[in-house]
C-alpha cells in the first residue's frame, strides 16, 4: 500500500505540471475535470507502456524516475492546454505590428522563495523514493532531454544498481540501440498525450469554456472561483 500511494503521487504530479502552465486564467471546474482525466486515463496508459510491462517496457525503454512517464506527460498536456487557452492578459504588447513578450513578475519574493524550499525539500523524498531507499538518488526534475540522455550516457555499472540490468548508452559502447528505444518512447508519448489532450481540452472548451472572464482574470480568481480573497484588503493601484 505504501508503494501504491507513492505511485499515486506520481500520477498527481503529472496533473500539477499542467496547472502551472494554465494558472491564473482557467476555470476551477476545468482544472478539476482535466486533473481527473489525466490521472485516470492519459497518465495510466503511459505508465503501463513504460512501468507496467507494456510494449515500451518490453522493448527495454528506461525511465527510472519519471522523465517521460511523469514530466513529459505533464509538459505536453500543459503545452496543449496553454495553446488552446491563450496567454495571460498583459503578457504581450504590440509594437509596429509585432508582439513583444512582457515579464509578469511574481507578487511576493518571500513566498516564491519559501515555495522553492518546500519543493526542494519534498524532492529529497520524491526522487530517492524511486529507489525505495534513502541512500540513492534518482533523477526525474528533465522530460525529453532526460529520456534521451539515458540513451547517450547509460552505464551498466550504474544500471545494475538501479535494477535495470546490464546496458550501456551510445557514449559507453552500447551503440544506437538504447538511444533508438528512448527516442521511440519519447515520440510515442508525445503523440499519445498531445492527441488525447487536444481532444480533452477541445471538448472542455466547446462545452464549458476554458477561460474565466476578462474582469475575473483582472480581479483575481480567488474571489471569482472560490468566493474569497487570498489577501484581505489587497488592491491594485496604477502608478501614473
Amino acid at each position: 500500500m505504501a508503494y501504491w500511494m507513492f505511485q499515486v503521487v506520481f500520477a498527481a504530479t503529472a496533473a500539477t505540471i499542467v496547472s502551472g502552465a494554465v494558472t491564473e486564467r482557467t476555470k476551477f471546474s476545468v482544472y478539476l475535470i482535466y486533473s481527473a482525466v489525466i490521472s485516470a486515463f492519459i497518465y495510466p496508459v503511459v505508465g503501463h507502456w513504460i512501468w507496467g510491462g507494456g510494449w515500451l517496457s518490453k522493448l527495454g525503454m528506461i525511465d527510472f524516475a519519471g522523465s517521460t512517464v511523469v514530466h513529459s506527460v505533464g509538459g505536453w498536456a500543459g503545452l496543449v492546454g496553454a495553446f488552446l487557452l491563450g496567454p495571460r492578459l498583459g503578457k504581450y504588447s504590440e509594437n509596429s505590428g509585432k508582439k513583444i513578450s512582457k515579464a509578469i513578475p511574481g507578487h511576493s519574493i518571500p513566498l516564491a522563495t519559501l515555495g522553492c524550499f518546500i519543493l526542494w525539500f519534498g524532492w529529497f523524498g520524491f526522487n530517492p523514493g524511486s529507489t525505495t531507499s534513502g541512500t540513492n538518488l534518482a533523477i526525474a526534475t528533465c522530460g525529453v532531454f532526460g529520456t534521451l540522455s539515458v540513451g547517450f550516457f547509460a552505464e551498466e555499472n550504474h544500471a545494475i544498481s538501479s535494477g535495470v540490468g546490464k546496458i550501456n548508452g551510445l557514449f559507453f559502447g552500447g551503440g544506437f540501440h538504447l538511444l533508438g528505444i528512448q527516442a521511440l518512447g519519447a515520440v510515442s508519448v508525445f503523440l499519445w498525450v498531445t492527441v488525447s489532450s487536444l481532444i480533452m481540452f477541445g471538448i472542455l472548451k466547446k462545452l464549458i469554456g476554458l477561460r474565466v472572464s476578462r474582469d475575473e482574470e483582472i480581479r483575481g480568481l480567488d474571489i471569482g472561483e472560490h468566493g474569497m480573497d487570498a489577501y484581505a484588503g489587497f488592491q491594485v493601484f496604477t502608478i501614473q
